[in-house]
C-alpha cells in the first residue's frame, strides 16, 4: 500500500487506531517541515517570500471557510518547500498537502472553529511568514513547530511519545 494516499489515510484513520495514525503524521510533519521553514528562510528569494506572504494573507481572509482556508494553508505550506530550493524536498510538496489536508481533517472532524484558526493558528503561521522574510532560520523553524504542537492539541492527539506500547524499543548502540 502506498501510506501517503489519501484514501489509504482515511481507511487506517476510520479502521485503525486514529490516535497512532495522527500521532504518526504529526512526527513525521515534525521532521520535515521546521527544516524546510528554516531552509526558507535562508534561500527563499524575494519573489517566493511574497507568494509565502500571499498564501498566508489568503488564509486570513479565508479563516471562516473550511475549504478556502484549506487551500491556502496547503499553498502556504507549499510554498515554504519550494523556497528550500532543494530537488528533494520540493518533491515532497504532495507528501505535505497529504500531512496538512489530514491534519485538518481531524480537525474539521473535532468541530471547525474560526475563532480559534483566528486566535491560535493564524498568529502562528504570521510568525513563519516574519521569520522566513526576515532570514531567521531559527526562529522559522521554531515557529513552524509552533504550528504543528498546535495542531496536534486541536486534533486532541497526545504529544508524540519516545515511546509506545505496540512498539519495541529501540536500542542505542
Amino acid at each position: 500500500w502506498h501510506l501517503f494516499d489519501p484514501q489509504v489515510l482515511q481507511w487506517r484513520l476510520a479502521f485503525r487506531d486514529a490516535g497512532h495514525v495522527a500521532e504518526d503524521l504529526v512526527e513525521l510533519r515534525l521532521l520535515l517541515e521546521p527544516a524546510a521553514a528554516g531552509l526558507a528562510a535562508q534561500r527563499a528569494t524575494h519573489s517566493q517570500r511574497l507568494e509565502i506572504r500571499r498564501a498566508f494573507e489568503k488564509m486570513e481572509a479565508t479563516a471562516g471557510e473550511l475549504d478556502a482556508y484549506s487551500l491556502a494553508d496547503l499553498r502556504f505550506h507549499g510554498a515554504i518547500l519550494l523556497a528550500c530550493h532543494n530537488s528533494f524536498l520540493t518533491r515532497l510538496v504532495p507528501l505535505i498537502e497529504v500531512l496538512i489536508s489530514t491534519t485538518l481533517e481531524l480537525y474539521a472532524g473535532r468541530g471547525w472553529n474560526s475563532a480559534h484558526i483566528k486566535r491560535a493558528a493564524l498568529p502562528l503561521h504570521g510568525k513563519v511568514v516574519q521569520a522566513i522574510e526576515s532570514g531567521d532560520s531559527v526562529a522559522a523553524e521554531a515557529a513552524s513547530k509552533a504550528i504543528i504542537s498546535r495542531a496536534s492539541k486541536d486534533m486532541a492527539v497526545a504529544p508524540a511519545r519516545l515511546r509506545r506500547a505496540d512498539r519495541p524499543a529501540h536500542k542505542v548502540a
